[in-house]
């Protein structure tokens, strides 16, 4: 943190201590503001609304450099990804800096740690918990912060649905302009290079390494405490048209409220999100449609859980009603169009919004090969050594007894195939990595779709089906 920041947050502590015993009344949420219809709004009268961050919003922050894990205290600094709003205006923009240390370091559990050890993985594995005090935003300005870390999420993509056919107007631009954007606040962070990513993978292979919170790992840092940006004034002519259905094939931002799991939900379940980013007329730029806070309310309209012989679950929702913060309620039909998930959730959507687990076709030429390199390790071989010379033979034993080796337990398994001349050792090790590919790829239980609590997605809204009822 810079002495600039430190002296401001000071600042900020001393007039809070000296104007707390004054009385003054709290500043209102912008959930209690009142918006009344289209027809009742005065347009000579502007409005005071107060510009409040409330606590539960997510900072979507992703790290700058890479952190080691290795002690409490480290120093921790993470960058903006997505602007936050109040209402209808940016209060922190993205490319703002969020600041922290590393608060626990928790080892794994024993399940994972056994699975890491029968892989070949003797690192002692460790969980980091970050925690952010300090915001700074992009003009240098500084807040205190009280935020509540979720885990993060390293190789974040965006997921969007291929329709069939010619995707609408509004739709295809409105998610031309959040990708660029999201391209855009990626490259703030300084993607690795070819070499490092080698390297990476290289040391991913060891059987002992250092461990890293990798950098471009996004995180949602809670507000715990709301985060206030003082009052502005609103002309009602920019807000005439709030409460109102939004045109058919609009497409607006926003986040879940609370987790979907294809092994726990069931059909019919509530699904609520928010929106975090307003909508503005595309006819009018200066008019607001929909302003963040607003609630959006669904339900669960498809779903499997995972089950035996590798088969994954599936999800979809949809959007049946929307809340503006004012209480007026609609109507609407409103479907996913876009998600932002881990790359190894492995997370695809079809082109109705629905979520589904997806495999590598890599299984079906990686486990015939296991068997194939056990097959191989296992065959008798006295004809092959009478007919070949002794050192020759040794090589070839050592070569299959390696493959059999890293089919099982990668570089560890690799190097005991060929430092140990032992055949019972290749013959065990070929037929251990052959039996561990068939059952995860071919019988373990598939994995389910899981969209954690403020995933970030696109809504579109279809035609409007009239006012909802209360």
């Amino acid at each position: 943190m810079t002495a600039l920041c430190r002296l401001s947050l000071g600042l900020v502590a001393v007039l809070f201590g000296a104007t707390a015993g004054f009385g003054q009344a709290p500043p209102a949420a912008p959930a209690a503001l009142t918006h009344p219809p289209p027809s009742a709004v005065s347009t000579a009268v502007p409005r005071t609304i107060q510009l409040i961050v409330p606590s539960g919003t997510p900072l979507h922050v992703t790290l700058i450099h890479k952190v080691r894990i290795w002690k409490v205290g480290v120093a921790v600094s993470a960058r903006v990804l997505d602007p936050v709003y109040a209402f209808d205006r940016v209060v922190v923009p993205a490319g703002s800096e969020v600041t922290g240390q590393v608060a626990r370091i928790v080892p794994v559990s024993k399940l994972l740690r056994t699975e890491a050890i029968l892989n070949g993985d003797f690192t002692p594995l460790k969980n980091a918990k970050v925690e952010f005090d300090t915001l700074i935003l992009k003009n240098g300005a500084c807040m205190p912060l009280d935020t509540k870390v979720l885990p993060g999420i390293p190789n974040v993509i965006r997921l969007v649905t291929e329709h069939n056919g010619k995707k609408p107007g509004l739709v295809s631009q409105a998610k031309e302009a959040i990708d660029q954007r999201w391209r855009h606040a990626i490259d703030e962070v300084k993607a690795p290079g070819k070499i490092h990513r080698l390297e990476k993978m290289a040391l991913a292979e060891l059987p002992y390494r250092r461990q890293y919170l990798p950098a471009g790992t996004i995180f949602n840092a809670e507000l715990a405490r709301p985060l206030d940006f003082g009052a502005v004034k609103l002309n009602p002519k920019e807000t005439i048209d709030v409460g109102q259905v939004p045109p058919q094939d609009s497409v607006v931002e926003a986040r879940l409220l609370t987790t979907l799991n294809s092994a726990t939900v069931v059909k019919g379940a509530p699904v609520r999100a928010l929106v975090t980013k307003p909508l503005f007329s595309s006819r009018h730029k200066k008019r607001l449609l929909i302003p963040e806070g607003t609630r959006l309310e669904g339900n669960v309209v498809q779903v499997r859980a995972a089950r035996d012989l590798h088969r994954n679950g599936q999800l979809r929702f949809v959007i049946r009603k929307m809340e503006f913060p004012s209480g007026i309620r609609h109507r609407v039909d409103a479907s996913v169009e876009g998600l932002e998930v881990g790359r190894g959730e492995n997370i695809a959507l079809d082109s109705e919004g629905g979520a589904s687990v997806t495999e590598s076709k890599m299984r079906y030429f990686t486990t015939p090969l296991s068997m194939a390199i056990a097959a191989t390790s296992a065959a008798g071989d006295s004809d092959h050594h009478m007919s070949t010379l002794k050192g020759a033979s040794g090589t070839s034993d050592a070569g299959t007894n390696g493959l059999a080796g890293a089919s099982g337990y990668r570089l560890v398994g690799l190097a005991l195939g060929v430092g140990v001349h032992s055949r019972a050792l290749g013959v065990a090790l070929g037929i251990y990595g052959a039996a561990r590919s068939i059952y995860f790829n071919f019988l373990a239980r598939g994995r389910n779709v899981v969209l954690a609590k403020d995933t970030p997605m696109e809504i579109a809204f279809g035609p409007p089906l009239g006012p909802a009822g209360k």
